[in-house]
């Protein structure tokens, strides 16, 4: 009679760890699900410094080296839940890229900043690359 307990108790300790590790897996799964939003950008380093708009493009304008800039974009959640939103770049202007973190709340509208710095001994020409825009669900 006691083999057979033991033998029970195994096998239900198996399944509650089954269970757990696939209870444990969709909570994962849903964390991980993620949406990107890709922005071509680009800047200009030259001696002139000025502003731009290009529909559809993050364009930070022409640049001195040493200068600095900031564009905006908007966020306009209808979602029930929070949104952990990263901001980050690639390409040829990636190290000149200020890589952010936000927390977007349900239902919430938000402008984020993008900045980029120039250093100093940057040499003139054209610097393209993407912004990229990661949401992911928050589960707390």
């Amino acid at each position: 009679m006691r083999s057979k307990s033991k033998i029970f108790i195994v096998v239900l300790s198996a399944l509650l760890i089954v269970f757990s590790l696939l209870v444990l897996w969709r909570v994962y799964d849903v964390y991980r699900s993620t949406e990107e939003e890709v922005f071509d950008s680009y800047l200009i380093v030259s001696d002139k410094g000025g502003v731009g708009l290009v529909p559809g493009v993050v364009f930070f304008g022409m640049m001195r080296p040493g200068d600095s800039a900031t564009a905006k974009i908007y966020l306009n959640s209808t979602l029930s839940y929070p949104l952990f939103v990263k901001v980050t770049s690639s390409g040829d202007k990636k190290n000149f890229f200020v890589d952010s973190e936000h927390l977007l709340r349900p239902y919430e509208n938000k402008s984020i900043d993008l900045s980029v710095v120039i250093p100093k001994n940057t040499p003139y020409r054209r610097y393209d690359g993407k912004v990229i825009v990661t949401m992911r669900k928050m589960l707390f």
